[in-house]
């Protein structure tokens, strides 16, 4: 029977990614971080566990290798030119952002004060 797919709910979710709380989960999904849930009678999240391991696939290619590296890992993981560059592109913006903001934690003046 290794044709069923598996699933996942929120609590074995949280409970996968070292316990993070539930709302934790929400906002990952929200910001990109995981993968959309599917939804059992429109109400309960579920998620693939397959698709959750293509996802932490490429988010350890995307937290241990360079752009080119990540490119490469994401071919070899089937995806369409057109995902790949999506993701890049995403993956870009985040880095960006998270750049920004040390930017301008560093330079706001309650980081000065004594």
């Amino acid at each position: 029977m290794s044709g069923l797919k598996r699933y996942l709910n929120k609590q074995s979710l949280s409970e996968r990614y070292d316990g993070c709380t539930k709302r934790t989960v929400d906002r990952w999904v929200d910001e990109g971080i995981l993968p959309r849930p599917v939804f059992y009678r429109g109400r309960q999240p579920y998620w693939d566990a397959d698709e959750l391991d293509h996802h932490d696939q490429l988010a350890a290619a995307r937290r241990d290798a360079d752009e080119q590296e990540f490119r490469e890992a994401s071919i070899k993981a089937g995806q369409s030119p057109q995902a790949i560059a999506g993701r890049i592109e995403t993956w870009r913006r985040k880095r960006e952002a998270k750049k920004a903001a040390a930017k301008a934690k560093q330079a706001s003046p309650e980081a000065a004060a004594p």
